[in-house]
């Protein structure tokens, strides 16, 4: 019976092993790849410059929507070719202070329609969809309630939509106002760091295909309608729309050089929030158009690696399982022995895995800030590790629903703004938080009996399992 279990056991802990070692082989050459291709040359700007609409999608952001709209106002670019959309789908005091910052932009000479919806039909695909009934010139900018834009923005992304008529989209990197402001916010803008400099500089070159983030870029009008426009059928309408402009031929961009400050969620249930929406709505991504990236003429290397970004939230299930599994490893091989060598390859499999991951954050880190990079790397790479840990079991649950084509409504980010206050507060995870503290009073046994053998390596995983589950239930 033991040995039954055991057998059992190692299988799915080698399973699980498998599918991290696998998608890390992907990170790998997202790695490789993104060393490979230079970020995009802007072109000088056109001596007649472009109408352009810039969206700014809000809903109850009275925190954060006087500063946007203070940025917005000192965008460079000539005000009679320059219309600001407010798609204002709030229900508090938001509404009110919006209408007062853009009375302000009036004064200025910046044309701005205030676009209030009697009903809130498809979220913010749907603002950004009907927002466009009204939009005017050949290019949509789309800017979230927490971001700073430079006012050299649009004149470092437009450019590029100008002189390449076959690129829909334009997207620049996302900054962090607040990247200091705790641990929390440190170990999300090592991943998003990465995730820009290495993920979407890698991707926007053919044949891979790239997500739109939401914000911070810039739309062609014509690949947008092209492509069947704004759906609100997923929970990352971004990806979404993005992947279906490429499939239709359409080709995308990501420029490092230009940043996009932003606010980064301050807290652990904040953090949540957010992690639901992109994880579920991946995954609904993936039920829509896996068939048709399959059934397209797209490279087959551009087909794996689609398939691994729309599935990739699978790694959480797979880190779930490790979770489970790892605490009763280092007893069963005391009972029985031969499990050391069944586990070797698994074992080795995961080392690899997380080399490639130091290698994925450190070179980042590297070329964003130098020998400085290193210290910020080796200050945060373990807190990211910890949190990404305790996310595990939430974001599993939420890859599950979308791969079920379970509907959820769009939530927002709950943002601090400039005054340092949150106004509203993000849902608590409700049965999740047990299965987490599950988890962590698991990995403390596991821990302990590490640390009375002296098995230090087993020991420092079983820590940051408790420690990651601990602190995001609490």
């Amino acid at each position: 019976m033991l040995l039954a279990f055991a057998v059992a056991l190692t299988t799915a802990h080698a399973l699980a092993a498998l599918v991290i070692t696998a998608y890390s082989a992907s990170q790998l050459h997202l790695l490789v790849r993104s060393l490979r291709v230079p970020d995009p040359r802007v072109p000088p700007v056109p001596d007649e410059l472009p109408a352009v609409t810039v969206q700014l999608p809000i809903r109850n952001e009275a925190s954060v929507v006087a500063d946007l709209l203070a940025s917005v106002g000192r965008l460079d670019w000539p005000r009679d070719r320059l219309l600001v959309q407010v798609l204002d789908d709030s229900d508090d005091e938001t509404t009110t202070i919006c209408a007062a910052a853009l009375e302000a932009l009036e004064r200025d000479g910046i044309r701005v329609e205030h676009v209030r919806r009697p009903v809130r039909q498809g979220f913010k695909a749907g603002a950004l969809r009907d927002g466009l009934a009204t939009a005017e010139g050949p290019y949509v900018a789309i800017l979230d309630a927490d971001f700073r834009p430079h006012p050299d923005f649009l004149r470092r992304t437009v450019p590029l939509l100008h002189a390449h008529p076959d690129v829909a989209l334009v997207q620049a990197r996302w900054g962090h106002i607040n990247r200091d402001a705790s641990v929390y916010t440190r170990a999300q803008a090592l991943h998003l760091d990465a995730h820009f400099t290495v993920e979407q500089r890698a991707r926007s070159h053919r044949p891979l295909l790239m997500g739109f983030n939401g914000t911070a870029g810039v739309w062609r009008r014509e690949a947008i309608d092209a492509a069947g426009g704004w759906s609100s059928d997923t929970l990352t309408e971004d990806l979404d729309l993005a992947f279906r402009a490429q499939l239709g031929g359409w080709n995308v961009l990501y420029v490092d050089a230009v940043e996009a400050p932003a606010e980064l969620p301050a807290d652990v249930r904040a953090i949540r929030t957010q992690q639901h929406r992109w994880m579920k709505g991946g995954a609904q991504v993936a039920r829509k158009l896996l068939g048709a990236l399959w059934r397209s003429d797209t490279p087959l290397l551009g087909k794996v690696q689609g398939t691994v970004h729309l599935l990739g939230g699978a790694v959480f299930l797979a880190v779930v399982v490790l979770l489970l599994a790892t605490p009763a490893l280092g007893p069963l091989q005391v009972a029985v022995p031969q499990l050391a060598t069944w586990t070797r390859p698994a074992l080795t499999g995961l080392s690899t895995a997380l080399v490639v991951l130091l290698a994925f954050y450190g070179t980042t880190a590297v070329r964003r800030d130098g020998p400085a990079g290193m210290l910020r790397l080796a200050r945060d790479f373990l807190p990211f590790l910890s949190l990404s840990t305790g996310l595990a079991v939430h974001d599993s649950v939420a890859v599950l629903e979308g791969w079920a084509g379970q509907e959820s409504p769009f939530v927002r980010t709950p943002k601090v703004g400039s005054a340092g206050i949150a106004r509203y507060t993000a849902a608590g995870a409700g049965p999740i938080v047990i299965g987490e503290l599950a988890l962590a009073a698991w990995g403390l046994l596991g821990l302990l009996w590490a640390l009375s053998t002296g098995n230090v390596v087993l020991a420092a995983f079983l820590a940051s399992q408790t420690l990651g589950c601990a602190a995001v239930a609490l």
